[in-house]
């Protein structure tokens, strides 16, 4: 079953993110952190065909505990094998330099990456 994944601590962006691509794909993880973010990714092999990263991941109103940040995704993208890997990624953050960062590192590593917002914050 082909699903994507959104990493972001917010959960108006993970609403955001049904809301534009629900009709799209099977099933649509919410991951907050890099541990659901991993979990997923490795629970999942061949399913996975699109991710979006945020890069600041530790907003105290979600009530949980934030550990990584989209860098840290992107390093993650890096290194795994490529049947764990989607085949779009997409990189939402709005702190602007780092999404940069995470543009240029995840072209780098091979990857095509997009640079859509889907909320107007």
């Amino acid at each position: 079953m082909p699903h994507a994944i959104i990493l972001d601590d917010l959960q108006c962006r993970h609403d955001a993110f049904r809301a534009k691509y629900g009709a799209k794909f099977d099933d649509i993880k919410s991951c907050y952190n890099m541990a659901e973010l991993l979990h997923h990714l490795l629970c999942c092999p061949g399913e996975v065909r699109f991710i979006s990263l945020d890069h600041d991941l530790g907003d105290t109103t979600t009530g949980k505990t934030l550990y990584g940040t989209g860098m840290d995704a992107v390093r993650l993208l890096d290194v795994l094998p490529d049947r764990y890997l989607p085949l779009y990624i997409n990189v939402h953050s709005h702190n602007y330099a780092k999404a940069e960062e995470m543009m240029y590192a995840l072209r780098r590593a091979g990857f095509s990456p997009t640079n859509e917002y889907f909320t107007e914050e």
